[in-house]
């Protein structure tokens, strides 16, 4: 068996927009240049998710956050999950915000 190559593991995007149209044309185009991209709608919801995944599904993929949504905003997303270690070396948050 040999190793897969790097640049062949898939690439996961999440993206985070309140905007229907938006991830649905953004999702298009990001998955027609070779990413698996999972979209949300709200801010909790990103963050329950992000917070289930292993470091080793984070390892290869990126948050593309909406920094001006109702409720909660990208940039407190983005608090959130660096103050439960979700992007720190620690791996995934396993606590409630």
């Amino acid at each position: 068996m040999t190793e897969q190559a790097v640049s062949d593991v898939p690439r996961t995007l999440y993206l985070l927009d309140d905007n229907t149209d938006f991830r649905t044309t953004a999702k298009w185009w990001l998955s027609g240049a070779g990413y698996d991209v999972v979209d949300f709608e709200d801010g909790q919801a990103a963050i329950a998710a992000l917070q289930a995944l292993s470091a080793q599904e984070l390892g290869r993929s990126c948050l593309l956050l909406d920094v001006r949504m109702p409720g909660m905003s990208g940039l407190q997303v983005h608090d959130a999950l660096i103050a439960c270690g979700v992007a720190g070396p620690g791996g995934p948050c396993r606590s409630s915000i």
